[in-house]
């Protein structure tokens, strides 16, 4: 199958092709066995899939008769002419990992396995992959994961019933036929079984389950399978096999990840130190490990980590790891026991430090035996009777010991050259967060949370993932409010988005809209997914309605929705308002089918501006525009007298933006009316999204005495400079596209890829 570079889809423009075949096959877990390098910037080693027939689709074969992916022989066609197959020839198991990478630029980025065909060395290193009609009849059926800029080195089928101990499983004699092998038919039934029953222990068996992966996961290969790579899959067969139902239920993949792929950032803390993590990619892990993508196939983890010594492995794991030394190499391990997709899955390995309190006191440790969930589950007197619509896994909204926990176990990790802000800044405010959330929603999804500062280059402001949020540095400036808000925020998205998850990709306003609205809420004690939550609330009331989300929260947790789920229970909970002339039919045109504003908002406008906050900002920006006007005209070459004075309120960050937003709309500002703004107000020290507004207002009107501190917001907060370097280049100045430039050779290279290549199209 060869690539077309021309039609191949632009991750940060189009649709992510959804490749894996889940209506066949689903992985059902996953063990990682990993080594981060950062001198050669790749994680290398293996990966354990558990897979399981679709039970949904699972009569659909039995009917047909054959599972074959109805494009499994374009995905094997021939690509290169080479050497036949050779009966004599086979490539070792432990080929070099630098010989893959060497054949994958040699064959476009594309690692082809002809292991088990038996092609030559020669053929190989040459990166001459041998003729596919010698080894394919193209009915096999191919299994099919999403993957991006992998080198795969080999596939093989992992021989479970060699496992030490398997037999206590089934319940049988594991031992062997003549010339100690069984038949390939009793072997086949036998992985089968084994697996079937160790997916079938009960959540309350969680942790013996756990065991059996982990000890499978470690049994040795008993046959590699074929497979080969383009740029947005790997596919695999084994000859022979023709429906999902035969294909092998455990695969061990070798392969490592390349600089240049786009789920991991290599790069520099503040400290200058090197660090690696999952950085929110439009790709999201292809580049990191073979996985399934859709929403819907989730799959529980394990994975063990190497990093080295002194570093600090930080994951989206359930449990408070430890790390166990060997030589110049540290070992973390992590595990989660509720299904998740493969695109929150997790990492950040670099030199961070710890961020405590200087008295030392934290109201709850990562080790107390509340800060797991699964720890919890066995205990039964601990559970209650809430009804669950998820999958079976310890869940902690049927633990009473969880329900009452108001405030998670929790870290904050920085690196050490802002470890003392996030120390003034951000440690205090985790737990009174944490405490709101719990306030408003009732049980905390999650047994635990890390919270880290990640480098300058993230492109956003903050990333939920399950366990762990990594926020900007550009929360630790000014005053906390910004902080807060975007700690509440990524907070919200432990409920929703990751806990409640959106069914269908589009409707990303299950989680962003929900979480702009808690953030708010939990605050106080995207958007238009958030003033839709507004508008429903002011239909019901606020106490009603947030009494409903945590109904909600206790009846969807662990599942993927669609806005008529949520729509269908609002409706039916507050079923009057279908009297007051409101329905799903009408909040869906009114609202989620409509381009633009809706008309409900643009009536709530009138009466937003009758809000005393915004009428105090209102009243400072008419002060301000008289003075500038009186600067204008002269005025400012005299004293002023006493009665000229003006005296101004002090204003919230918020009212700080939007005075902002309203003199940006003023068509010319004096240099004395700037200057007096900024000391008035201190903008220089003031959060990230003021000074992003000062800023717009420096580079409007050319207020070239900010040019310097503008050149040091550009640098410390990348995540919000995109729109600035915009309006430096709409403005058509010299001085402003020299600064431009200048700013963007120095930083171009430390960018997040995504940034860089969105203002390289603004400035080349």
């Amino acid at each position: 199958m060869n690539e077309s570079t021309e039609s191949a889809p632009d991750p940060n423009k189009d649709d992510l092709p959804l490749m894996a075949n889940v209506g066949s096959i689903l992985v059902r877990h996953y063990v990682l066995d990993l080594t981060v390098n950062f001198d050669r910037k790749v994680i290398s080693g293996t990966i354990v899939l558990y897979l399981e027939i679709n039970k949904t689709y699972g009569k659909i074969y039995d009917c047909v008769g054959t599972g074959c992916c109805p494009y499994s022989q374009a995905l094997f066609e021939t690509e290169q002419p080479g050497s036949s197959c050779n009966s004599t020839a086979n490539i070792a198991a432990s080929a070099s990992v630098d010989k893959i990478y060497n054949l994958s630029k040699h064959s476009g980025g594309r690692v082809t396995n002809v292991n088990n065909c038996n092609h030559s060395n020669a053929e190989w290193t040459s990166g001459i992959s041998g003729r596919r009609e010698h080894c394919s009849n193209g009915d096999d059926f191919v299994l099919v994961l999403d993957c991006c800029d992998l080198a795969v080195n080999k596939v093989e089928e992992v021989n479970v019933t060699a496992t030490p101990g398997i037999e206590r499983l089934i319940g049988i004699d594991m031992c062997m036929s003549k010339n100690n092998i069984y038949s390939q038919r009793l072997h086949n039934d036998m992985q089968s079984r084994i697996l079937d029953a160790i997916l079938g222990l009960g959540a309350e068996c969680w942790q013996e389950q756990h065991c059996y992966y982990l000890e499978c996961s470690k049994a040795p290969g008993c046959g590699e399978l074929h497979f080969q790579t383009d740029r947005w899959s790997l596919q695999i067969k084994k000859l022979g096999i023709q429906t999902p139902k035969d294909f092998p239920r455990v695969l061990r993949i070798y392969y490592e990840t390349k600089p240049e792929g786009g789920s991991v950032r290599w790069t520099k803390d503040q400290s200058s130190r090197p660090c690696v993590y999952t950085s929110g990619s439009p790709i999201n892990n292809r580049a990191l490990f073979p996985c399934q993508e859709p929403p819907e196939a989730m799959a529980t983890w394990q994975a063990s980590v190497w990093a080295p010594k002194g570093s600090l492995v930080l994951m989206s794991g359930e449990n408070c790891a430890e790390p166990k030394y060997n030589g110049a190499l540290s070992n973390w391990f992590y595990y989660v026991t509720m299904p998740m997709p493969a695109s929150t899955f997790t990492i950040a390995v670099g030199y961070w430090v710890e961020v405590v309190a200087e008295c030392s006191f934290r109201s709850q440790t990562l080790n107390s035996s509340s800060s797991s969930s699964s720890s919890n589950y066995t205990n039964k007197s601990s559970v209650s009777l809430l009804f669950c619509g998820h999958p079976a896994y310890p869940c902690r909204f049927q633990n009473f010991i969880a329900q009452a926990q108001n405030c998670i176990p929790y870290r904050v990790f920085a690196p050490e050259y802002l470890k003392l802000r996030s120390q003034e800044v951000l440690l205090p405010l985790v737990a009174q967060c944490l405490s709101a959330a719990h306030c408003v929603l009732g049980t905390h999804p999650f047994s635990r949370v890390d919270v880290l500062i990640v480098p300058a280059s993230f492109s956003s402001l903050g990333m939920a993932s399950p366990h762990i949020v990594f926020l900007s540095q550009s929360v630790l400036f000014g005053k906390q409010n910004l902080c807060g808000i975007r700690l509440c925020h990524e907070i919200a998205h432990a409920w929703f988005g990751l806990a409640i998850g959106a069914r269908d990709w589009t409707e990303e306003w299950i989680s962003e809209g929900f979480a702009t609205y808690f953030e708010d809420v939990f605050w106080a004690n995207a958007q238009k997914g958030y003033f839709v939550l507004h508008y429903l609330e002011n239909r019901v009331g606020q106490k009603a309605f947030l009494k409903f989300f945590r109904l909600f929260v206790e009846r969807f947790h662990g599942q993927l929705i669609l806005s008529q789920d949520f729509l269908h229970m609002f409706m039916e909970n507050f079923s009057e308002l279908r009297s007051q002339g409101l329905s799903m039919e009408v909040i869906f045109e009114n609202w989620l089918d409509v381009a633009g504003i809706p008309k409900p908002l643009l009536d709530e406008t009138l009466k937003w501006t009758e809000n005393r906050l915004v009428c105090e900002v209102q009243s400072e920006v008419t002060k301000w525009i008289k003075i500038n006007k009186k600067d204008r005209k002269g005025s400012c070459k005299r004293k002023r007298s006493q009665k000229d004075q003006v005296t101004f309120k002090e204003l919230l960050p918020d009212q700080l933006v939007l005075l902002l937003e309203l003199l940006l709309e003023v068509k010319s500002f004096s240099f004395r009316t700037l200057q007096l703004l900024q000391k008035h107000y201190c903008l220089r020290e003031q959060d990230a999204e003021v000074r992003h507004r000062w800023y717009e207002l420096v580079i409007k009107h050319k207020h070239t005495v900010a040019y310097g501190d503008l050149i040091n917001f550009l640098e410390q907060h990348q995540a919000m400079g995109v729109y600035l370097y915009g309006e430096l280049m709409v403005n058509e100045d010299a001085k402003q596209q020299h600064l431009v430039h200048r700013c963007f050779t120095k930083l171009q290279e430390e960018m997040d890829p995504s940034l860089q290549k969105v203002i390289a199209e603004m400035i080349l």
